[in-house]
């Protein structure tokens, strides 16, 4: 048959990384549009719930829950990674970089050699800005 069956968390894991990938190439959208677009498809879950509950006609719109809780899953993966943007971060070295700064590094793990380049991994101790 079909094999998320047997996993029901994998069908919500897609469209969160879904959601997080979304992020990743269009980081431009606010939090306000993407809270909305969180909050109206589970309020009509809710309702929908309440009202076709009582009817026969639930199973016929049954769908609809599933498009609407794979939005919400979208939509959380994009918050969640937005919420844990460093480069937003008012703190974030980047803001305070001009073209004549010193970045204050220190390197965290030893130096990789590639065929091109060096690869280090640093944490930014201070800018000084002249």
């Amino acid at each position: 048959m079909y094999p998320w069956l047997k996993i029901p968390l994998f069908r919500a894991f897609i469209p969160f990384m879904g959601g997080i990938m979304l992020y990743k190439y269009f980081p431009f959208f606010s939090w306000q549009f993407l809270l909305s677009l969180f909050a109206l498809p589970l309020c009509y879950v809710l309702l929908s719930r309440y009202y076709f509950s009582r009817t026969k006609q639930y199973f016929k719109y049954r769908w609809v829950d599933g498009i609407c809780l794979t939005m919400i899953f979208l939509v959380g993966g994009y918050l969640i990674t937005s919420s844990h943007d460093q480069l937003k971060s008012k703190n974030h070295f980047s803001h305070y970089l001009t073209h004549e700064s010193i970045v204050v590094l220190k390197i965290t793990q030893q130096p990789e050699e590639k065929t091109k380049t060096i690869k280090l991994q640093a944490k930014v101790i201070g800018v000084k800005n002249s």
